[in-house]
């Protein structure tokens, strides 16, 4: 198996530039090349001091993002409704007196 920096654009299924990864995930290139840094972006293919992205790859990693609640609608409601802090009065308004 080659290692992932020997791998050329032509060997792969659908490579992705930098800028097509940016547009993709909706992140700036400044974002991209931060994530890279600290291990956080997309696999990736360093050929000719460039970075490859397979777009399968990608996908993969973005759906591995996503995250599923673990509450039913009904029980977010119910906490949030919970949470609501009733209607305050102001103390000092008069009232009609009768």
């Amino acid at each position: 198996m080659p290692s992932k920096h020997s791998r050329t654009p032509a060997m792969l299924e659908s490579p992705l530039t930098t800028e097509q990864v940016c547009k993709l995930l909706g992140v700036s290139r400044t974002t991209l090349f931060r994530m890279k840094e600290d291990g956080s972006a997309p696999p990736y293919y360093n050929t000719g001091g460039r970075a490859w992205f397979e777009e399968a790859e990608v996908r993969a990693w973005f759906n591995a993002l996503r995250v599923v609640p673990t509450a039913s609608v009904d029980e977010i409601r119910a906490a949030l409704a919970r949470q609501a802090s009733p209607r305050r009065t102001n103390p000092f308004r008069r009232t009609a007196s009768k």
